[in-house]
């Protein structure tokens, strides 16, 4: 049976229509249905081994005291959300990662989930940040760390930005001496690139 041109015409346009919709809701940004965060997230997280992401922010309790929460949540690979155990001293996360099968999060302290726990990585003196840790790269099997860090004997100065490296037990200066980045910069992300470490923030003075 031979469709009339009118017909054809309107089926035409119909199925223009419906793809136009299409192509229109694909551009749309919208609120992850199940958003916890009623204040700000600031850190999010992607683990391919499991494919859940972490979201770490501040969000409002929803017994009405309205007390604002530094948390992270796990949004699983089924959709389905976990809230992580809330900080013990941990002020804010500006940066998590998956290493060696742990939960590492970084920001005013580094932390680890153990056991369903938080715990405060050792990383006393001259390893422990001044103003923060910005970023997490893992590099040739240790994990790299970026930030403002305390350490007073590099050039005398209080609080320089430079890059350490964690084995799981020790810190140490990556490169050494060379692991200074300046004094007044801030790095604020690290990965690799082709073998080599890449690193990004500001540098102002530099070299």
């Amino acid at each position: 049976m031979k469709l009339s041109k009118l017909l054809r015409t309107k089926l035409f346009l119909a199925i223009l229509l419906l793809w136009g919709n299409m192509v229109l809701g694909q551009v749309h940004w919208e609120t992850f249905s199940g958003n916890l965060f009623t204040n700000n997230a600031t850190t999010m997280y992607f683990d391919s081994t499991d494919n859940s992401l972490y979201i770490s922010g501040y969000y409002e309790r929803q017994d009405g005291s309205r007390e604002i929460t530094n948390r992270i949540i796990r949004i699983n690979q089924n959709k389905t959300i976990d809230t992580l155990p809330a900080f013990n001293g941990l002020r804010y996360v500006d940066a998590i990662i998956k290493w060696n099968g742990k939960l590492y999060v970084g920001g005013s302290d580094v932390f680890v989930l153990e056991n369903n726990t938080w715990r405060k990585v050792d990383n006393s003196d001259p390893y422990a940040p001044a103003i923060g840790v910005y970023s997490f790269c893992e590099y040739k099997g240790n994990l790299i760390i970026g930030g403002v860090f305390i350490d007073s004997s590099f050039n005398g100065v209080h609080g320089e930005s430079h890059v350490v490296s964690y084995d799981g037990t020790h810190f140490t200066r990556f490169m050494g001496e060379d692991s200074v980045i300046s004094s007044g910069g801030i790095i604020n992300s690290i990965v690799e690139y082709n073998g080599k470490l890449i690193i990004a923030g500001n540098f102002a003075g530099f070299p």
